[in-house]
């Protein structure tokens, strides 16, 4: 079993949680464009989602290609692309079909004859900005604690690596002991540490979406759903590097390669999914579903 394999759960929810996002949404603010209470329901609205619906649809398959051509021959690579072409697909079909659907509302006019107004926020202090501190310490020390095993084990190590075991726990993939092989887990634990930093720190920089109608309400919304989103970003992330770990503990000799220990290392990263889902089906996009 790669390391691609064990990344599948995380990358299977983000990307039906992404599927299902626009039905959370706030139905005034699909794939986060603002349009008119009356135009909730327009056909027009069903293009720009179709889009966002088949990139995602393509970054399915990217992954899976990816993996069944990159994992077992180059696993230091397919480890650290995995969350890259996640990011990449998943952010990249939000962006487009958030383009696509901001130029149906500008070519249809329809804002025309509507009532505006406008609605701005001053940035909270720094000290003050919403984001939990003991998660993303926690995997660090994960990951730390990884290649502290790492470096203490890596002298026993044998000359040849088993990277890639069958699900019953037999190795069907060797390579050559190095410092990149070795330490293959702390290396993807890392760019997986870096890639939800970035992920983290987008949640908390992006301005909200003020409803002028109701600016100071919108605005605690948005960073309630801040809170909530960096927390579910973190728990994934913490799940994420336990598996990790214990793919290493396997990888070199500390547990034994068998089925049971297989299917224990992906205990912590579904853990992780429950109450990341839960979290993200009570707040909805944006946090349109926070009261």
């Amino acid at each position: 079993m790669t390391l691609w394999v064990v990344m599948v759960p995380v990358d299977l929810l983000v990307l039906v949680l992404a599927w299902w996002m626009p039905r959370l949404a706030d139905p005034t603010l699909p794939l986060g464009v603002r349009i008119p209470p009356d135009r909730i329901g327009d056909p027009a609205l069903k293009g720009p989602i179709r889009f966002y619906h088949t990139g995602l649809t393509v970054t399915a398959f990217i992954l899976v290609a990816a993996g069944f051509l990159a994992a077992r021959p180059t696993p230091l690579a397919a480890g650290i692309l995995n969350p890259i072409l996640l990011l990449f697909g998943v952010e990249g079909s939000y962006i487009l079909g958030h383009y696509r659907l901001a130029a149906v509302k500008r070519s249809r006019n329809w804002y025309r004859d509507q009532p505006q107004a406008l609605a701005a926020e001053v940035p909270l202090p720094a000290q003050t900005r919403p984001g939990p501190r003991i998660l993303p310490a926690l995997m660090l020390g994960v990951i730390l604690c990884t290649a502290v095993i790492g470096i203490l084990r890596y002298p026993a190590l044998p000359p040849l690596l088993a990277v890639h075991f069958t699900f019953a726990g037999r190795p069907d993939s060797w390579m050559i002991k190095s410092v990149g092989s070795a330490f293959l887990p702390v290396w993807t634990g890392i760019s997986v540490w870096l890639l939800f930093t970035f992920l983290s720190r987008s949640v908390r920089a992006a301005g909200p979406d003020l409803d002028p109608h109701d600016p100071s309400a919108s605005a605690e919304q948005r960073r309630r759903f801040s809170q909530h989103m960096v927390t579910v970003i973190w728990i994934l992330g913490t799940g994420t590097a336990l598996t990790l770990l214990l793919t290493a503990l396997i990888t070199w000799g500390l547990l034994p390669p068998a089925g049971w220990t297989m299917a224990l290392t992906l205990i912590p990263i579904l853990l992780a999914l429950v109450p990341a889902t839960v979290v993200v089906a009570h707040t909805g996009q944006g946090g349109s579903r926070l009261a």
